[in-house]
């Protein structure tokens, strides 16, 4: 949460992910991890969910009991895809050189990006895709360029070929 130059005043933690692929691994395929560090967390129960929607791929994740979203989402096409908090408006971030930043905005929630985008990427690219340019029925909607999202987040995305950070602000 922060890095050593620029220190979120709270001090919560933050959460991490990991991907390896290839020879980091012992028959070559990719693994993704990711940890959920929160001031709950310890109080909290996990349970494992397996969400099969009428259309689109089937997605499992590992959250807090009765969250149906962990904050890792797998699919059966092999795409994983892990979201952060991209960080909360401080005064910090008010002053912060070419601010002020603010880590929430009006658009569409990240709950609903990253369950979309799991239900919908068959490849990390196609979840990329979602996550920053947003399918083509919101563009063709709203006339937009790109999708308009709640916040600043960062991603990773992986499949057996595509390992990715995705920062989107």
């Amino acid at each position: 949460w922060g890095d050593p130059t620029f220190q979120a005043d709270d001090n919560l933690p933050g959460c991490n992910s990991l991907i390896v692929s290839g020879t980091a691994t012992i028959d070559g395929k990719t693994i993704s991890t990711q940890s959920q560090h929160t001031p709950h967390e310890a109080l909290c129960y996990q349970e494992a969910y397996v969400l099969k929607p009428d259309k689109g791929n089937i997605v499992w994740t590992v959250g807090n009991l009765p969250s149906t979203s962990g904050l890792l989402l797998i699919n059966n096409k092999g795409v994983s895809i892990a979201h952060h908090f991209g960080g909360a408006t401080n005064p910090k971030s008010l002053e912060y050189p070419g601010g002020p930043y603010l880590s929430s905005a009006f658009g569409v929630p990240w709950l609903n990006v990253f369950l979309y985008a799991a239900v919908n990427a068959d490849t990390a690219k196609e979840a990329i895709d979602l996550i920053t340019v947003g399918p083509k029925e919101y563009r063709d909607r709203t006339g937009r360029a790109s999708l308009l999202r709640d916040g600043g987040w960062n991603w990773m995305v992986a499949d057996s070929s595509t390992m990715a950070v995705v920062e989107v602000t």
